[in-house]
């Protein structure tokens, strides 16, 4: 906080104060909120309070993350200076503040975000910003206030994408969901909870943390929850979350569904060949998640793999076969592939099968490497 306020680079100013709000994001929900008791965060705010934001507009993303009444009010003042740079360092730590799963189910906060639409002191580019955290943090009573807006050029053209962003936020929160075990917005090299699988499909809802047995949710979303359409950390796009049983969720990307596949299956374990299901919603799994996968080789290893977990070798030998047929195998489909068909008694073929797992992977000290290898001999 010292550099961000008394440093003679703009740039080294802005990215301590970017550092300084990330320490803080890692302290807004429990256990680790109760780390920071109020006495601190007075500490901490009295501290910011000799930075002007002319100097570092990065000083509302820090007051962002104080989960004090009177940061978010330093905030609000700050959408309305006369300063452009300044007005924009306040959006910015207002999507911040918003975002968070520490403000979900706070009325008092929404209500007071909403209120700006309609105040006369704040200029095209303020209103907004405001349009645009209203959107970002799924609050739909904005959208009366944002109808009756009449921004001019690009700002209205925000205006319009957020409003229509809110409006899509009616849909049912369907399909497949990940959390990374993170607050949104939150950075923090150790993430406090396990990663998560989430899936709500028509016939039900699981959630799968990493280390134990999927789970079903009876009385899913619960409350609070909402949807949202924001950029997580390190995404250049917006996109949908879902913040609902203690979580933030974001909707599976490839990347994100074999992430949550594995949590499910874990590869390693499966015992290939077993008519056995491993577990008593192994076949509730397949049931609900299956449905919902792509039709591609990501979604066809994902198939295979729950099969295989569900007590159901040949389904899933007939998935992966199909699997390595498609565009953009993960290689270690193709290990995945060689111990089905080794179960099978397919022994030349389960070898192929390794053999293109060894050739295929980039990373040549991954697990299943490894163990292709043992396999070949």
């Amino acid at each position: 906080v010292e550099m961000a306020q008394h440093d003679p680079s703009p740039a080294v100013r802005l990215g301590t104060a970017g550092a300084a709000a990330d320490i803080l994001s890692r302290y807004r929900l429990p256990p680790r909120a109760d780390e920071l008791d109020e006495a601190a965060r007075r500490d901490l705010l009295a501290l910011f309070r000799g930075i002007d934001p002319g100097v570092n507009p990065g000083l509302f993303n820090m007051l962002a993350c104080l989960g004090l009444p009177e940061a978010t009010q330093r905030i609000v003042v700050g959408l309305r200076d006369p300063r452009g740079g300044v007005r924009v360092g306040a959006g910015v730590g207002l999507m911040r503040l918003c975002t968070s799963q520490a403000a979900l189910g706070d009325e008092a906060l929404e209500r007071a975000v909403v209120v700006l639409l309609r105040d006369r002191r704040l200029k095209p580019d303020a209103l907004a910003e405001v349009a645009r955290v209203c959107a970002a943090a799924g609050y739909r009573s904005a959208l009366p206030a944002m109808r009756e807006l009449d921004l001019p050029g690009a700002h209205g053209e925000v205006l319009a994408e957020s409003v229509e962003i809110l409006r899509a936020l009616d849909a049912p929160p369907s399909g497949i969901w990940r959390s990374d075990g993170r607050d949104f917005g939150e950075v923090n090299p150790a993430a406090p909870r396990p990663p998560a699988l989430l899936v709500v499909a028509e016939g039900g809802v699981l959630l799968a943390e990493e280390g134990a047995d999927p789970v079903e949710i009876a009385d899913f979303p619960g409350e609070p929850w909402r949807r949202m359409h924001a950029r997580r950390v390190g995404s250049h796009e917006p996109g949908p979350v879902l913040q609902a049983l203690g979580r933030t969720f974001y909707a599976a990307d490839e990347a994100d569904l074999v992430a949550g596949i594995d949590t499910l299956a874990d590869p390693p374990t499966i015992p290939w060949g077993s008519a056995e299901p491993a577990h008593p919603a192994a076949a509730r799994v397949v049931e609900l998640l299956a449905p919902l996968l792509p039709d591609s080789a990501v979604g066809l290893r994902a198939r295979g793999l729950l099969l295989a977990r569900a007590g159901r070798p040949d389904e899933a030998l007939a998935a992966l076969g199909e699997a390595v047929g498609r565009k953009k195998v993960p290689p270690d489909t193709w290990f995945f592939l060689g111990e089905a068909r080794a179960a099978a008694g397919r022994l030349d073929e389960a070898r192929e099968a390794w053999e293109a797992a060894v050739k295929k992977s980039r990373r040549k000290r991954v697990w299943y490497v490894a163990r292709a290898r043992e396999r070949l001999g």
